[in-house]
């Protein structure tokens, strides 16, 4: 048996509210309509399903504020449909310039008139017991139009299906009112279809549009537990679910002749529960672009990136949201400068404002207008880090990160690269890096090595370690008050604790020398022997007139030649006694005295290690400098 119904009410002057944000809205309202729409049932349909249509969409919509063309319903499938409804949401938010419509609305299994009915009637969602809804509710042709900062965007969803409908039991601490039923709201899957976010009049020339061919939730839910914003936004942070996807995501932003598109295959966001997550994983990432460079040509650059996958663990970004709370909830652009000046503060110099388990990307390529390629076969990051705190261990990693240079000069933005390439003979620059670091917040010991470090394959090795103490974790605190705009309220710190103990820093020569040596050669016309040669003897004579105060200046010469005629490797190390702060270096008798308290000892190829004294200032005969200059 099918029942027609149709219903038609106008629209009485707005009235206000202060229900949150579009998002907010759009959430109450599928929900709402959800159910308003459903529940003709038992066999008494025609009478029975108009009123309670028209008494649930009354007391969640607002009398007047709502039509519907049609509304039937199938005894022996237990289906309601609605056609043709519009709701106007201008009393809610007046970005909303126009109704939103619904072609139909399908219900499977809804409640029961008297459950309905008594559900209609509670005045708030407290000290209720379970309650099935439906069994899925499906809204086919959802669009409407809105303004944001002066520019109107059409929206649209071709379908929206939930699945599995409940409220479960709630206790008197629950919420009263939207806020308590969204809180004991269940949907075991939430399916949108073909989503479309526009607009073509940014500023007068230009086109914006946000795009995805499917979002999906399983086990869709809000917490009741301590949403970082008041009110029915700040719950809207806290959805959880198992599971959530976004497959064929784009975005396209274009001003003028200049655009930037991006694309996405897939999203994955795994136990998500208070804007924290599992995992979170993007596959196929695209971004292209076309932006004017600033020279005088006005060329425009080119880019094109591609990210075959980007995996993040054990994510929450709720610090973070609060951190930047001040900036969202900014009435005007002035309030937003003064919060950006307080939001930064010292401590986010040493850590991140999101908490990480580890991540890892994979297949990165990039392209700059055709001459510049970067591509990268991984790259990890191994916590965990908390945020706003020191790592107690960190990992991160970079593997086989290829840069292709211009292999020819073509009168571009690219000869300078180009020419930078040329010095080493080569286009082609592999890069692997590999470092650790370590912190102990009781004595405040925080170590970083670079070991094997940074390698340019065929190049240069670059590794090396520096050990603080003192950075306890009272002194980290203390810089979390401090802004970086006020970067010289540090000394009010008791900074003098925090000390330089050890460091280390190691080159190995692989072909660099060499390589730039025959750049050199081949641009004078010489032999590479003889730039050899005279690189040796310069490098032997500029040392001891630009070391003049170091002691041992002549056998530091001697050994940099040494490294010049067979480049293998520098090693440079300092070990302070007394550990290297503040006040040590501004107590020391003299600046040779500080100098010599370092212990710098420079290693290069396979001599002796020579340890660097420094000459105090009053040694030295003013009339022999003034002589020498």
């Amino acid at each position: 048996m099918t029942t027609q119904l149709s219903l038609d009410k106008s629209t009485p002057p707005p009235t206000k509210s202060k229900l949150p944000k579009i998002i907010a809205v759009a959430a109450v309202i599928l929900i709402a309509v959800g159910l308003g729409a459903y529940f003709y049932v038992g066999s008494r349909a025609d009478k029975e399903a108009l009123d309670t249509f028209s008494f649930l969409m009354d007391k969640t919509i607002g009398p007047g504020r709502w039509t519907t063309g049609q509304v039937s319903y199938t005894l022996s499938s237990n289906l309601m449909t609605a056609s043709e409804v519009t709701i106007k949401l201008d009393h809610l938010d007046a970005a909303f310039t126009e109704p939103v419509t619904i072609e139909t609305v399908e219900i499977k299994n809804g409640l029961k008139q008297p459950e309905l009915d008594a559900l209609l009637a509670l005045a708030d969602w407290r000290n209720q017991a379970d309650r099935h809804i439906a069994d899925k509710v499906t809204f086919k042709g959802v669009t409407w139009k809105h303004n944001f900062e002066s520019e109107l965007f059409d929206s649209s969803i071709a379908l929206i299906t939930l699945e599995g409908l409940d409220l479960v039991a709630s206790g008197a601490d629950n919420s009263p009112g939207v806020l308590g039923f969204l809180k004991s709201s269940r949907i075991q899957r939430l399916l949108a279809e073909n989503l479309t976010f526009s607009s073509t009049s940014i500023k007068q020339d230009g086109f914006f549009s946000i795009a995805a061919s499917k979002i999906e939730e399983t086990d869709l839910r809000l917490s009741p537990d301590d949403p970082p914003f008041d009110g029915l936004a700040g719950l809207l942070f806290n959805i959880n679910s198992t599971r959530s996807s976004v497959t064929g995501l784009t975005s396209k932003l274009k001003m003028e002749e200049e655009f930037i598109n991006l694309s996405l295959g897939e999203q994955v966001l795994s136990g998500a529960k208070n804007l924290s997550f599992e995992a979170i994983n993007f596959n196929d990432l695209t971004l292209t672009s076309n932006l004017k460079l600033t020279t005088e040509d006005e060329k425009y650059l080119e880019l094109k990136m591609k990210f075959n996958q980007l995996n993040m663990y054990d994510v929450d970004f709720l610090p973070f949201l609060k951190k930047f709370e001040p900036i969202l909830t900014a009435e005007d652009s002035s309030s937003i400068e003064e919060s950006f000046e307080e939001i930064y503060v010292l401590t986010d110099l040493l850590t991140l404002p999101y908490s990480l388990g580890k991540s890892d990307g994979q297949g990165l390529s990039v392209t700059i207008s055709d001459q510049i390629m970067l591509s990268m076969d991984k790259a990890t990051f191994i916590g965990p880090v908390k945020a706003g705190e020191i790592p107690p261990s960190l990992r991160y990693s970079v593997t086989d990160l290829k840069i292709e240079l211009p292999t020819k000069a073509n009168g571009t933005f690219t000869d300078d690269l180009y020419n930078f390439g040329q010095t080493f003979g080569q286009s082609t620059f592999v890069i692997n890096y590999d470092a650790q670091s370590t912190y102990e917040p009781t004595s405040g010991t925080l170590t970083l090595t670079g070991k094997p470090g940074l390698k340019i394959n065929d190049l240069v090795t670059f590794s090396g370690d520096l050990t603080l103490t003192g950075l306890t974790q009272e002194i980290v605190d203390q810089m979390s008050e401090i802004p970086i705009s006020r970067i010289e309220e540090v000394l009010t710190l008791p900074i003098e604790k925090v000390s330089l103990t050890h460091t280390r820093f190691e080159i190995i020569d692989e072909s660099l020398t060499n390589k730039i040596l025959g750049y050199y050669a081949k641009s004078t016309g010489e032999s590479p022997e003889a730039i050899r040669m005279l690189a040796a003897t310069g490098v032997e004579s500029l040392a001891e007139t630009l070391f003049n105060r170091v002691e041992n200046a002549a056998e530091l010469g001697s050994n940099l030649a040494d490294f010049i005629t067979e480049p293998k490797r520098i090693i440079a190390e300092i070990n302070p006694n007394p550990a290297l702060n503040i006040v040590t270096a501004m107590e020391a008798p003299s600046p040779a005295d500080f100098q010599n308290s370092l212990n710098a000892t420079l290693t290069i190829n396979d001599l002796q290690p020579l340890v660097l004294k420094f000459i105090n200032p009053a040694s030295i005969n003013l009339n022999d400098e003034l002589s020498d200059e």
